[in-house]
């Protein structure tokens, strides 16, 4: 389990438990609950009520289908991959469906609702563990995604599994504590760089 040790500040316990695990165990995530994780990516906001987000999912329950995905892994990422019941490709919309126009907050809006199913998949006891290191042009190709998509990154979905069974490089890396920047480093007022006055200081 993640060292959350360091919280400055009280926060809703999904978001407090939520890590990034490579140990996973390949127990199939039910349909029920996948529908629903989904779900919470339909209710995301977007610029415009674009919603330009869209995912390739593949579950371990169909092997032609996971391995078909796992193939636009980055081999390093492929090796602990595998272990999870479902991992997804998250693809976003480059322009505006009215317009034609560029849509600059496209891959923000992915974000988002990639975070949705994040957070709905912590309050259900299932983890994920997103990354960039995919093969994009390679996941266009195979699925045939049209070129006004852009296939920005991937997501493995699943129950904790036992970090004995992972290399040891890996192994060490669960461990790590979760260290994050302190708010006196990214919420600024008056000019950038000056904090926030609301910012308490948690070291005096």
């Amino acid at each position: 389990m993640a060292n959350r040790k360091n919280m400055d500040h009280a926060i809703h316990p999904i978001l407090r438990e939520r890590y990034s695990p490579y140990a996973f165990d390949n127990k199939i995530i039910p349909q029920n609950d996948l529908c629903s994780l989904f779900e919470a990516a339909r209710w995301t906001a977007s610029s415009f009520n674009e919603q330009p987000w869209h995912f390739i999912v593949a579950s371990r329950d169909d092997q032609q289908d996971f391995q078909r995905i796992l193939s636009c892994l980055m081999p390093a990422n492929a090796q602990w991959a595998c272990e999870g019941s479902t991992i997804a490709l998250g693809i976003t919309r480059k322009i505006f469906s009215a317009n034609g126009k560029m849509n600059r907050s496209a891959e923000h809006d992915l974000g988002q609702a990639t975070a949705n199913i994040v957070n709905e998949a912590m309050s259900r006891g299932i983890y994920a563990h997103q990354m960039a290191g995919i093969l994009p042009d390679h996941a266009q190709e195979l699925y045939a995604i049209p070129q006004e998509y852009m296939v920005v990154c991937a997501m493995v979905l699943g129950y904790l599994g036992d970090p004995m069974r992972l290399p040891p490089a890996l192994r060490e890396r669960e461990r790590y504590p979760q260290e994050r920047h302190s708010l006196h480093d990214f919420v600024f007022s008056d000019k950038w760089g000056a904090t926030a006055p609301f910012v308490i200081d948690r070291s005096l």
